[in-house]
């Protein structure tokens, strides 16, 4: 923390302006099946799970500790973006009703964006452990059933109607986190800027732009705002990347942003894995629990349903890291024999694998980048 803390300061205000706290404090609570976290103004409390192991892979970070290293990164950096600059939606914050804003994918998902990008400055992530993060991201983001759907801002506007606030719904199939997609806009933004001002300027400054201008005590700032700094900071109408893919549905050219840097976008075929169309959190006990199933798949054509706890597979007991084990030696056509709770009671499914149906993302340097090139990726990796 003590490298991160001067990144954030510089990237919120300035080099010489000091962070908007006299102290700062991590509340850690560890607990079975503890998880994420929550900011408040000068302090955060984080919730890890007492069985962590630091070196089991995590999502799309390589371990566990890559993953908690980000929670604590990414509830830091809510000092200044959130409890201190926000949309002028959620402050002062009306706990009697319903908020709506589409501007959380700045609040949220350039937080995220920070926040990951930020470990990568302070060496504590090696740059293409961060590209493959990233690689990751988008591979999980253009997987989802609702990219089509739903804007970048629609999932922030839509917020209060999610799964754990609405109960057992199909949204998770028509939508989508603004997280995800606002770390991917971080990205698109962070590399035209740097395009557009020969890499002079960068998400750094709006974010430092809209931070003078919009922090407390101001009232913060509306989404029309955050466009009108994005232009002026790279000196020209960059409106086009907000109408297209943060207002927009658009396919994103991941090809040109990441090329601006020098980075290599390869969309790979999927490798010959077995996919049935569910996808799993770990329970209290470590069992995995269907949270989502895809529209047409196996699982849904075979009557799984979300909430169901897979216990076995083919007579052999399973907990979550058993049962993804299971997946990745399946081929397509195996014939799965799924033992499953659902509302206390067992039940047996048998379905039939097919084909991975996605796109797998790569990210790397390209091998011979230019000049151009050269600067933006060195600078926005924190190497000069």
């Amino acid at each position: 923390m003590e490298t991160i803390v001067p990144m954030y300061a510089a990237a919120a205000g300035s080099a010489e302006r000091p962070a908007p706290f006299a102290e700062y404090w991590f509340l850690m609570h560890i607990w079975p099946g503890g998880r994420g976290g929550l900011e408040h103004l000068n302090s955060t409390q984080i919730n890890y799970s007492s069985d962590w192991d630091s070196l089991r892979p995590a999502g799309r970070y390589a371990t566990d500790y890559e993953l908690k290293l980000a929670v604590l990164s990414h509830e830091f950096y809510h000092a200044w973006n959130v409890k201190r600059l926000r949309p002028k939606a959620l402050g002062p914050f009306d706990y009697s009703r319903e908020v709506h804003t589409p501007a959380l994918w700045i609040s949220e998902g350039l937080t995220s964006y920070y926040g990951d990008l930020t470990l990568l400055r302070a060496g504590l992530l090696t740059p293409q452990r961060y590209l493959d993060s990233i690689a990751q991201l988008l591979t999980e983001f253009e997987q989802q059933p609702g990219r089509s759907e739903r804007s970048i801002e629609d999932t922030s506007w839509d917020t209060w109607f999610r799964p754990g606030v609405m109960g057992d719904t199909n949204l998770l199939n028509a939508n989508y986190s603004y997280y995800d997609g606002g770390q991917i806009a971080g990205h698109l933004l962070d590399f035209a800027i740097r395009q557009a001002t020969g890499n002079q300027k960068s998400l750094d400054d709006w974010m430092r732009l809209l931070y003078q201008r919009h922090a407390l005590p101001k009232p913060g700032f509306e989404p029309e705002d955050a466009v009108r700094a994005a232009n002026e900071v790279a000196g020209r109408d960059i409106g086009e990347i907000f109408r297209r893919y943060i207002s927009g549905k658009e396919p994103v050219p991941y090809e040109t942003f990441f090329g601006y840097a020098g980075i290599q976008v390869d969309r790979m075929p999927a490798p010959s894995l077995a996919w049935i169309g569910v996808s799993v959190t770990r329970d209290d006990d470590g069992r995995a629990r269907i949270n989502n199933i895809t529209p047409g798949s196996p699982a849904e054509d075979a009557g799984l349903d979300r909430g169901d706890v897979i216990v076995a597979v083919d007579g052999k007991v399973v907990d979550q890291d058993a049962y993804l084990k299971t997946m990745e030696e399946r081929k397509p056509g195996d014939t799965l024999k799924l033992a499953v709770i659902r509302r206390g009671e067992m039940k047996e499914i048998s379905l039939t694998a097919v084909p991975y149906p996605y796109t797998i993302f790569k990210l790397r340097p390209v091998e011979n980048p230019t000049e151009a090139q050269r600067k933006i990726y060195e600078s926005w990796v924190g190497r000069k």
